[in-house]
């Protein structure tokens, strides 16, 4: 084989080398994916915050985009209204996440919807998240008969994206109103982190 074409083969080999290397560093793993899982946020880096003694909340960034996740105890739905104060926002929003999704100003609670078949629902822009998950009807025996009754799951964690397009870069406001968490009594609870005159401060670059 000629010397050029040997170089050359050389040079192409320890290239492709070179960057499977890459593909597999840290810092090129894939983003999180809005499963309801928080497993591949501590291989990301990402910072975590204590929020209840049941409940830990993980916080990643890149380039595009904020992700929130947090965990929470079997039996619960951990459902949440989060307050939002952001430079790309005209005003501090509500986002909530339940078996529905919806946003309204977190000043004007009167516009949230009042009923679950309520038009106003699925309004959320900039962001999505895992909400509770409808898993079909079972029928209940009542006085008058049977009726249909929804089943509901849940996934291990709720998981929130949040576009810095929308929100805007620089210090984002953060209050978190997580309601129905189990706790060791078998009885359902709230948690508001911080506390209601408070904030958790983001600095989004």
């Amino acid at each position: 084989m000629p010397f050029s074409l040997l170089k050359a083969s050389i040079v192409i080999i320890f290239t492709t080398f070179l960057l499977s290397g890459l593909s597999a560093s840290p810092s090129h793993k894939a983003p999180p994916m809005i499963d309801g899982q928080c497993n591949e946020y501590s291989e990301l880096g990402a910072k975590s915050v204590k929020i209840d003694d049941a409940v830990t909340l993980q916080v990643y960034q890149n380039q595009h985009f904020v992700w929130l996740c947090y965990n929470y105890p079997d039996g619960s739905f951990a459902t949440l209204d989060m307050i939002v104060d952001a430079p790309g926002l005209k005003e501090a929003m509500n986002l909530h996440i339940s078996a529905q999704l919806g946003e309204w100003p977190a000043s004007k609670p009167d516009m949230a919807p009042s009923e679950g078949d309520s038009p106003l629902w699925w309004n959320h822009k900039g962001w999505t998240a895992n909400e509770v998950w409808f898993n079909g009807y079972r029928m209940r025996e009542t006085d008058d008969g049977e009726e249909q009754v929804a089943n509901w799951r849940n996934a291990p964690a709720r998981e929130i994206q949040l576009s810095k397009t929308h929100f805007g870069r620089g210090e984002w406001k953060l209050r978190f109103n997580i309601n129905a968490i189990q706790g060791k009594d078998d009885k359902r609870y709230s948690v508001v982190y911080p506390s209601e005159d408070k904030f958790y401060t983001l600095k989004v670059n």
